[in-house]
């Protein structure tokens, strides 16, 4: 074997080792913080679903849904077990937005749906885009959840106030589709 080649092998075994060293560390940083992060998130559901629903007591279990942006619901209940509405789970990025998480509740009956509040569990728009999309889309909207309020993307943050707006519109759609409408 010529000098040159045993280099060769020699950088590739070397690479290799690193590469399996790094692959094993990523693993095992993962198994310890995937429980953590899921139980974080679950805890900020629970919050929200507690924020788009005040009146919220208890709620059904996830209901998978397949949608573009839409992948749950909960059907939440007051204290007396009355049915407050349904709170959609919907993510998605776009353009420059990060993967945004939303909470989208809908109410109402099948032929004429009542649009909740929106609440962020992860709000992929960073910087002053993330507190532009909060202060003015989701809170003006949410002080007033109506297709209205829901239309006025343009608030310095268009991209993910659309992507929000869209996100709402499947979670109407869904609502919908679950209840037995078009």
């Amino acid at each position: 074997m010529s000098p040159s080649t045993r280099k060769y092998l020699k950088v590739g075994v070397i690479l290799c080792a690193i590469g399996a060293s790094s692959a094993a560390l990523i693993t095992c940083v993962n198994v310890f913080t995937a429980p953590a992060i899921a139980a974080h998130e679950a805890e900020k559901k629970e919050a929200g679903l507690k924020v788009v629903y005040e009146a919220t007591d208890h709620y059904d279990a996830d209901v998978a849904v397949s949608g573009e942006y839409v992948s749950a619901y909960n059907v939440c209940y007051d204290a007396d077990g009355d049915e407050l509405g349904y709170v959609f789970t919907a993510s998605g990025a776009s353009g420059v937005v990060k993967t945004t998480k939303i909470l989208v509740g809908v109410s109402g009956e099948a032929a004429a749906p009542v649009l909740g509040k929106v609440y962020f569990i992860t709000n992929g728009a960073t910087g002053a885009y993330g507190i532009k999309v909060e202060n003015n889309y989701v809170d003006p909207y949410n002080n007033d959840p109506s297709e209205t309020a829901l239309g006025n993307v343009t608030c310095g943050a268009t991209v993910a106030a659309t992507l929000i707006r869209s996100m709402v519109l499947e979670a109407k759609s869904s609502y919908l589709s679950a209840k037995g409408g078009a």
